[in-house]
């Protein structure tokens, strides 16, 4: 897959001093990428915002993937780190966000390249267990895989903001949320949920924790695959009634939220 940008080319990926151990380097660039280009869906205008008041915000987003990875390496693997007060740049923004995740995912790359077989094999301790390096290193992969799946929700949430910002209409944009493959036999279903509320658009936090439930409802394609086969095989009848029973299941879901 190739995107617009890529912060750590492969000709920047050392080789390993055992080639078996090739993949952990390849692919902790890969999800460094991914992380890089999922701040860089931010701008600086965007730093302090959150979609709800318990929400992180982006900048907190940036500041916890930075330290806790360094502390993650650091503490569990002994990877070179700076101090804690030395991981942030002096002014975090987008662009000094990314350079420095770059900077630090660096060094710890030359660091990996240069262990043999015994050294990710040994056992070391783990928070209140035992583990192996190289699981201990597949972990904070994992985890950085989860960090980037709450940073992209929330970049997710910016852009109903903005998309949000740009109407005159009183309801919350879903129509461009939703692909167009929904239209057809859930048109009726999809019509009558996006104007199922009426929600203020100034009142943003409300309006994008809607949308994202409403859309997640709408999009679902089990729901969809199971209207359009009871459209084919059971007639009209049968099709209304299972719509009707997706209104009401939208409809005692958002009583919830």
């Amino acid at each position: 897959m190739r995107y617009p940008y890529t912060a750590i080319p492969e000709s920047a990926i050392p080789r390993a001093t055992n080639p078996f151990f090739q993949h952990l380097l390849d692919t902790y660039v890969s999800e460094s990428n991914k992380v890089v280009s999922t701040w860089r869906i931010f701008t600086d205008a965007d730093l302090d915002y959150k979609p709800h008041p318990r929400s992180s915000t982006v900048r907190d987003v940036l500041k916890h993937q930075l330290l806790s990875e360094r502390r993650f390496f650091g503490e569990f693997l002994h990877t070179p780190e700076p101090v804690p007060e030395d991981v942030l740049p002096t002014t975090l923004n987008i662009e000094t966000g990314c350079a420095r995740f770059v900077e630090l995912a660096l060094a710890r790359l030359s660091f990996f390249a240069q262990q043999e077989t015994a050294w990710w094999m040994e056992v070391v301790p783990f928070f209140d267990v035992n583990r192996q390096r190289i699981w201990i290193f597949w972990r904070r992969i994992l985890h950085t895989a989860h960090h980037l799946h709450a940073a992209y929700r929330l970049s997710s949430f910016v852009k109903q903001r903005s998309a949000v910002n740009t109407r005159t209409d009183s309801r919350c944009n879903l129509a461009g949320c939703r692909p167009n493959n929904l239209r057809g036999s859930c048109g009726p279903m999809l019509e009558w949920a996006e104007n199922a509320i009426s929600i203020p658009p100034h009142d943003l936090g409300r309006t994008t924790y809607y949308a994202e439930r409403l859309t997640r409802l709408i999009h679902c394609e089990h729901s969809s695959r199971r209207f359009q086969r009871q459209t084919k095989s059971n007639g009209e009848t049968r099709a209304r009634r299972s719509m009707g029973h997706g209104r009401k299941e939208i409809s005692a879901r958002l009583q919830l939220f």
